[in-house]
């Protein structure tokens, strides 16, 4: 496995439980109002990234398929913030693709 294999699979890993700590409002019990809260807070992450890891993880929660592409390196961080713009359930058959 090469270190960007590693890092691909690690940023993976951490959005679908950050996903999972979001549908779960994890974020409340710790006394944010939001997950951007909690990122920023929390996690002392700079606005544009917690904006990232917050878009992706909603994504994720709605579009599970996309977890494996990320996974394997054929998604970024930031693109996947430009596919969360985007996606819908009416047009993730012809949109999701285009990104990979």
């Amino acid at each position: 496995m090469t270190t960007t294999e590693n890092t691909s699979g690690a940023m993976a890993d951490f959005l679908v439980a950050l996903a999972d700590f979001d549908r779960r409002r994890g974020w409340e019990a710790l006394g944010h109002a939001g997950l951007f809260a909690f990122l920023t807070s929390e996690l002392r992450l700079s606005k544009s990234a917690a904006y990232y890891r917050k878009s992706a993880a909603e994504l994720l929660q709605d579009y599970p398929e996309v977890i494996e592409p990320l996974r394997e390196d054929q998604l970024c961080l930031s693109t996947i913030g430009e596919l969360a713009k985007v996606l819908t359930e009416e047009n993730r058959a012809v949109v999701t693709p285009r990104f990979f």
